[in-house]
Parts: C-alpha cells; sequence; structure tokens
C-alpha cells in the first residue's frame, strides 16, 4: 500500500500541485506586494524606432479598428510603423490596409498571394525591417495609449531583449457567464507569475504574442510549421542569455473566441505548438537547471501533460480504493463526480463551469500535444468573433 501512496498519489498529486500552488507560492504570487514600478521615463527624442509586426488572414471585421488603435498610440508618430502581411486574404483585409496606408504613410503592406503560414509571413516582415524594435500583435488586441511607450521604456532600462505587456480579455456583456470569464482569470494569474519571474530573475516565461516588443537584432527566423511562435521567440532570447522581462504597465486587450468551441480548437492548435517547442527546448531543464529549468518545468512544460498528471491521480485512488482504503475510495468518488458534474448539468454555476473550464482546456491541450496532427498546421484561419472590440 505504501508504494501506492507514493507512486499512485503522492507523486501526479506533486506534478499538479508544483506548477498551480508550490511554484506561485516560491515567487509569492499570493502576496499583496505586487511591486510594479514604472520603468524609467526615457526623453522622447531617445526613443528607437519601432515597426508593428501583424500578420493576418481575413481579419476585415477587426483590421481598421486594431491600425487606427496602432496609430493612436502615444508614441513619435515619425518613429512608429506597421507591416502588415496578408496571407491571401479573400475578404476586404488588403482593401482596409490599402486605405489607411495612404491616409497615414506609415504602414506597409506585404499581400501575399499564395497561403504561406503564420511563420514565414512573420520571417518575411521582419526580414524587411529596418527598425531597431519589433512590437508584435494580433489582428484582435487594443493597445492602451501608453502601452508601447512603457515596453520600450522597460526594454531600454531593464537591457531586455524581449519585454511583454499585460494582455487582458475584454469580456462583453454576453460573456460575463461564459469561457471568456476563466480565460480572463487565468490571465490575470499568468500575468502575475510573469511579473515576479521578471522582477527576479528576468526570465519571464510564456509571454503572450499579442503584446510583444523584441529587438529586432534578437529574432530568431521562425522554422516552417511553428505553431506557437510567441513561445519560440522567448525561448530562443532566454537560451541565447538574453533577459526577457514583462511589464504589467503595458496593458492590451484582447477578445476573446467566440464560443467554447473555439477556444478548444485554439487550445488544440497551442497543444500542437508545445510539442514542437518541448523538443526544441527541454535540453534547457538540465543544461541550466536554476532558475531558466525551474522556471521552465513549473510554469510550463509539467502543466502541458496536467491531464496526464490528473488521470494518473485517479487511477492511483480507485487502485488503493481496491486494495482497502475508504479514504481513496471517497476521494475517487468526490472528484469524479464533481468532474461530471462540472462537464454537464451544473456546468453554468460559477464554481462548476471553472471546474469544467480548466478541464475542457487541458484536454485539448494534450490532444494537440499528444496526438498526431493530420492538417497543415502552420496554415491558419482566425478565431470566430463576433464584433469587433471597443475601444479602451
Amino acid at each position: 500500500m505504501i508504494w501506492i501512496l507514493i507512486f499512485g498519489i503522492g507523486l501526479p498529486a506533486l506534478l499538479i500541485l508544483q506548477p498551480y500552488l508550490f511554484y506561485p507560492l516560491s515567487l509569492g504570487v499570493f502576496s499583496k506586494n505586487r511591486g510594479e514600478v514604472p520603468p524609467e521615463n526615457l526623453d522622447q527624442a531617445l526613443l528607437p524606432t519601432v515597426e508593428v509586426i501583424l500578420a493576418a488572414r481575413n481579419e476585415a471585421l477587426v483590421l481598421e479598428d486594431t491600425l487606427r488603435n496602432l496609430l493612436g498610440s502615444d508614441y513619435p508618430p515619425e518613429k512608429l510603423h506597421i507591416a502588415l502581411g496578408s496571407d491571401a486574404s479573400t475578404d476586404a483585409t488588403i482593401a482596409i490596409a490599402q486605405k489607411l496606408a495612404h491616409e497615414s504613410g506609415r504602414i506597409r503592406l506585404d499581400a501575399s498571394v499564395e497561403r504561406l503560414g503564420k511563420a514565414e509571413m512573420l520571417n518575411r516582415l521582419v526580414k524587411a525591417s529596418g527598425a531597431d524594435y519589433l512590437l508584435f500583435t494580433d489582428a484582435n488586441v487594443r493597445f492602451e495609449p501608453q502601452a508601447l511607450k512603457l515596453l520600450v521604456q522597460r526594454a531600454m532600462s531593464g537591457k531586455a531583449d524581449l519585454v511583454g505587456g499585460a494582455l487582458r480579455d475584454q469580456i462583453s456583456e454576453l460573456q460575463l457567464a461564459g469561457h471568456v470569464v476563466d480565460e480572463a482569470r487565468y490571465l490575470e494569474f499568468e500575468n502575475r507569475l510573469r511579473s515576479l519571474e521578471s522582477a527576479r530573475w528576468g526570465l519571464a516565461i510564456g509571454l503572450e504574442g499579442g503584446c510583444m516588443l523584441l529587438k529586432r537584432s534578437a529574432f530568431e527566423i521562425v522554422p516552417p510549421g511553428t505553431a506557437v511562435d510567441d513561445f519560440f521567440q522567448n525561448l530562443s532570447v532566454l537560451r541565447k542569455g538574453g533577459r526577457v522581462l514583462f511589464e504589467p504597465l503595458a496593458v492590451a486587450w484582447e477578445s476573446g473566441a467566440s464560443d467554447a468551441f473555439e477556444e478548444y480548437r485554439r487550445k488544440r492548435r497551442i497543444g500542437r505548438g508545445n510539442r514542437q517547442n518541448l523538443n526544441r527546448f527541454a535540453h534547457l531543464i538540465w543544461k541550466r537547471p536554476f532558475p531558466l529549468g525551474y522556471a521552465l518545468l513549473s510554469h510550463k512544460f509539467l502543466r502541458w501533460f496536467a491531464a496526464i498528471w490528473a488521470l494518473w491521480l485517479g487511477l492511483g485512488l480507485f487502485w488503493a480504493a481496491w486494495k482497502g482504503s475508504e479514504l481513496a475510495g471517497v476521494l475517487f468518488v468526490a472528484l469524479f463526480s464533481i468532474a461530471l458534474l462540472s462537464l454537464g448539468p451544473l456546468k453554468r454555476l460559477p464554481f462548476f463551469g471553472s471546474i469544467g473550464h480548466f478541464i475542457r482546456m487541458n484536454a485539448a491541450l494534450i490532444e494537440g500535444l499528444l496526438l498526431p496532427d493530420k492538417r497543415r498546421s502552420h496554415l491558419w484561419e482566425p478565431t470566430s468573433r463576433h464584433e469587433p472590440p471597443k475601444h479602451h
């Protein structure tokens, strides 16, 4: 029985709790002291040139608002330009970009006739850029006016190659009781982790590609077929010994997926990208064990297999109950019942809804991570959207 308790229950429980409880506790995530100190305020004349890198396909519904939001940023206009890559768009994406390019004179359009995939489109846009820094974003993201300047100032004062901002979910009234609320809570938790990793070690993990500033000289060519390019850039900088910081005061807003199915599909794609990045960067755990290996294992790698650890724990509890442990039997029945209720009749209640969301999203991640991809995953379609996000 002792071996069942250790390896069937204790070990999988530890693997689940490490990324969600013990690692956050070791960073002080749950303390009230957030330590959000504004970066050094630089003179306007010292600000570097920035080019926004935006790859899009069929984003006519939201693109004009996005481009106007970027052009209206509180940053010297002569030092801020936009590079928009259209990956064989079939809607009005190109027409919108051409109109605003003519109005502003600050938009560079690369309209590909054939499908390239996001990775190749990003490589093309960056190769043609001459800016000091690159701001990576997506078509459904809106920046607060000061966000870009805060990112740049943090990068320069902190001597960082890469700086991420606080990407937050914009929640509409229709989504107040839905999956987007759970994603918003999860994003806030993630932002807190990154903020503390940045402050303590200078190696924030898992920056959001919708709000990410990278020194152009630090850009790594994205391999063909890469599904999660932002994590690839993040870990490429850390692998080369660069500093990666997080600026919590640089806020951008993202419109979430229109429904739970779209969110599941997005997480599944992230799972495929996780498999690629696990193969590329797992060696950092033993080659640079602390703090990078510890942070990478705790913050990301263990989470990606949470569904496996949960099944392992369930089997361990069932095995212990079979061997005569009444407590293990009670725990197994309780956890199994909560899971069923959260995915079924009680899924609309806040507590059970959050658990159900957690289960579904981890199922999507593990599906993408472990199952073969039968499609050409480097070719992407925009997430289904109800309406363009409103300005903040």
